[in-house]
């Protein structure tokens, strides 16, 4: 499926980031604070925590939870246009990807599962 994005008015408040290496890479690049949960995949990872202990690399992009867009995580300066949205998140459910999940451009699908590291 292919949509577009377009700018956000408003940003998202950040409640993750997307880092673009992975889980071992993070752990050797920073000491992770108590409260993170972190999500890995080949080459890139997610970091959850409270905004202000959410770190920051070059390349990562930030992501927040849009109500419109229930169960994804978004990026926060960033919105998909898609007309109907709660199609694509039953889709989601019945092909068996798991909620939460973060939707990034360009129409990419980060499902989260259980973290591969919490602190």
């Amino acid at each position: 499926m292919s949509f577009n994005w377009i700018k956000r008015q408003s940003p998202l408040a950040p409640e993750a980031v997307l880092l673009p290496f992975s889980v071992q890479e993070l752990m050797a690049r920073i000491q992770p604070l108590p409260g993170w949960l972190v999500f890995g995949s080949p080459g890139e990872c997610v970091v959850r925590s409270p905004e202000n202990e959410l770190p920051w690399f070059d390349g990562c992009e930030y992501l927040g939870i849009d109500p419109l867009w229930p169960g994804l995580f978004l990026p926060t300066k960033w919105q998909p246009v898609l007309p109907q949205r709660e199609l694509l998140v039953k889709a989601l459910q019945t092909q068996g990807f798991s909620l939460p999940a973060v939707l990034s451009r360009p129409n990419r699908l980060l499902t989260l599962g259980q973290p591969a590291v919490k602190l």
